[in-house]
């Protein structure tokens, strides 16, 4: 049984997310490597199945891990991209205003924040974002799945002005005025969930991709957290477009 800090203040989900974590990152696991059951961890740590639970549900949020279903939770693929995809969006932005592709939001709302979302975006525990989800679709077909959180303190009146800005950079800058210092950038592969399913009509364990862009302004602060999911095909293309 591995100890749990129990005179800490972070929630024992995150405590077991994070020491996971440092196993994928250290090498511990691999991969494709095959992690412990649910039932499994409630015993190596000693918590309830909700709790086990939860510290998977933040791993696949942070992009450390996927499910399978019936099959169990497996390490993912993930890379620091060296590449900036600022370029990736300067491509949607272009064909949404030749309506060559489309965009619908399909969520939009108001939340508080904790654990991955809290984390990388540097946030105190309770403070509000917006949460954004959206789909761009091209030849009647959804190509691109957009979950976004952005600071509710940093973008006031967004409801009534999102719509007029296809991408988030422009909305960062020419909506609100930020300076985009940098874009950090991470590839993750996994497997299509059933949102996933759902929005890109994939199949159930088709190969995904997941790009997470973190955009920070110029005093250095993390404005805008965006993942984006992505069939094969489409990631394929789009990495293309940014090395040329």
């Amino acid at each position: 049984m591995r100890m749990l800090n129990k005179q800490a203040k972070e929630p024992y989900y995150l405590q077991i997310s994070k020491a996971i974590e440092t196993m994928i990152l250290s090498g511990y696991f691999s991969h494709g490597q095959k992690l412990p059951t649910l039932l499994e961890m409630k015993d190596l740590f000693n918590v309830s199945l909700k709790v086990a639970a939860q510290a998977y549900d933040d791993l696949n949020k942070k992009g450390y891990i996927y499910s399978r279903r019936g099959k169990g939770y497996f390490v993912s693929f993930y890379e620091k991209v060296k590449i900036d995809l600022n370029h990736l969006y300067e491509i949607e932005a272009e064909l949404v205003y030749e309506h060559q592709m489309s965009r619908d939001i399909i969520l939009f709302e108001k939340v508080q924040v904790e654990g991955y979302v809290q984390e990388q975006l540097n946030l105190n525990s309770g403070e509000y974002c917006y949460h954004i989800k959206q789909v761009f679709g091209k030849n009647n077909r959804n190509v691109l799945l957009q979950d976004i959180y952005l600071p509710f303190n940093h973008f006031p009146k967004l409801n009534k002005v999102y719509d007029d800005f296809p991408t988030i950079p422009s909305l960062i800058m020419n909506g609100y005025r930020y300076n985009l210092n940098e874009f950090s950038n991470r590839f993750y592969s996994g497997q299509a969930s059933i949102e996933h399913e759902i929005f890109l009509r994939l199949q159930n364990n088709d190969p995904l991709w997941r790009i997470e862009t973190i955009c920070y302004t110029d005093d250095d602060q993390p404005i805008a957290l965006v993942n984006q999911y992505m069939s094969g095909e489409y990631v394929t293309m789009a990495v293309m477009l940014n090395v040329s």
